[in-house]
């Protein structure tokens, strides 16, 4: 009998934003909401900015979505030692891991590029993911600001991609369903046995390698193209896109 532990959970950092790159800001927030019962259907949720910012670094304890199996998916957020950019990603675990740790022995092990500050904002087991990066504003016209979330351990794909565009949505004070461009990715992680676990520790990566999941790629209000095929704009629609 497979248990399921799951809480609603939004977990956002704190964004500041060069003003060579975007002169107006998205503005973010801190937000946490009453804890669910343990037995709730909702997943993980993560707001970041993709730019400057910074990360509270600590640790989700709460594994969301169908456990099983000992394998994890969590959430990190990467932010560079020389400019302090940050974004999201996610990396294949095992229970007990320190997920930051195997991101920054990755790098190590890689080498090439500075490894960067790690922190774990999620953790979850079996269940839908998504992520959403969203950009608002030209260069043409005084710069672009962008908004990122990630979510995972959700029952569904349409409750992922709800999910993935409320988070963004928050820290963005609306701003990704009403962007200018928006990248959205998604898939199913059954957590049976991540490869990358076993063959390439702390490799970060995004939803779209996953199984039955899609992908859309598109300014706003969606068009339909290699890049955001049908069937993706009609899921996002959906969930609320223009």
């Amino acid at each position: 009998m497979h248990r399921l532990r799951s809480n609603a959970f939004i977990a956002f950092s704190a964004v500041s934003v060069a003003a060579l790159i975007a002169l107006t800001p998205w503005a973010a927030r801190a937000q946490m909401p009453p804890a669910a019962p343990a037995q709730s259907s909702g997943g993980a949720s993560v707001g970041a900015g993709a730019l400057t910012m910074q990360s509270d670094g600590s640790a989700a304890q709460v594994v969301y979505g169908d456990i099983r199996s000992p394998y994890r998916l969590s959430i990190v957020q990467l932010c560079s030692p020389n400019n302090g950019k940050c974004t999201l990603a996610f990396v294949d675990t095992r229970d007990g891991d320190d997920a930051a740790a195997l991101v920054r022995d990755y790098y190590r092990r890689t080498g090439g590029k500075a490894t960067p500050n790690v922190s774990t904002q999620a953790t979850c087991a079996s269940g839908w993911i998504a992520s959403a990066m969203a950009e608002q504003g030209s260069v043409a016209a005084g710069g672009i600001s962008r908004g990122q979330a990630e979510v995972c351990g959700y029952v569904s794909a349409p409750a992922a991609l709800k999910a993935v565009l409320d988070a963004c949505d928050a820290q963005t004070a609306g701003g990704c369903r009403q962007a200018t461009r928006i990248n959205v990715v998604w898939g199913y992680w059954d957590g049976l046995k991540p490869n990358g676990r076993e063959t390439d520790p702390g490799r970060p990566y995004e939803a779209a390698t996953h199984s039955g999941g899609g992908a859309c790629d598109s300014t706003l209000p969606l068009v339909e193209s290699p890049a955001c095929k049908a069937q993706a704009a009609v899921q996002l629609r959906a969930a609320g896109m223009p």
